[in-house]
């Protein structure tokens, strides 16, 4: 009979891009992270515009237990459309790419850390996620992640102050 041994899956890494953002011109970093502010502005306000339909449709269906029975069905159709609807802007919203080295930014996580930039990412543990030397920031994922994206992982390019 085997042991029981449990192996921690290999960490997911950014495939290495071309050019590093620190090759880049000041100049041409900044052009590259202005055209990316309005990328991530209009992913932001996607995202909002769903939450926002979202919260409708539930509140439509939770009005189906007030009104009339004549207007129940209508009321659960209208909820049905509404989360079909939100769930349908989430997926055709905008893809996060970098405009440096086209590396997807909620994929993989590279040598540098999403949150300040450095490149100072430690591997991943056996029970912990990769951490960040320079931040102290660990970089959790499961149904979502707890950490910003304000740099690109894959070249370091300084992206977005605010964070997606």
């Amino acid at each position: 009979m085997k042991s029981f041994k449990i192996h921690p899956s290999p960490p997911v890494v950014a495939t290495t891009p071309d050019q590093l953002a620190a090759d880049l011109q000041p100049e041409e970093r900044s052009r590259l992270s202005s055209a990316f502010g309005l990328v991530a502005g209009r992913h932001r306000r996607i995202t909002s515009i769903s939450g926002w339909v979202f919260t409708g449709a539930v509140v439509t269906g939770m009005t189906a237990f007030v009104v009339p029975q004549s207007v129940f069905v209508w009321s659960g159709i209208g909820m049905v459309a509404g989360m079909v609807a939100a769930w349908a802007i989430l997926v055709f919203r905008p893809r996060l790419v970098c405009p440096c080295c086209a590396n997807q930014l909620n994929d993989r996580l590279g040598p540098f850390c999403p949150e300040c930039g450095a490149r100072a990412l430690q591997p991943a543990g056996w029970l912990l996620p990769r951490k960040c030397t320079e931040c102290r920031r660990r970089m959790w994922r499961g149904k979502s992640r707890i950490f910003r994206i304000r740099a690109c992982t894959a070249c370091g390019l300084w992206l977005d102050d605010k964070g997606l």
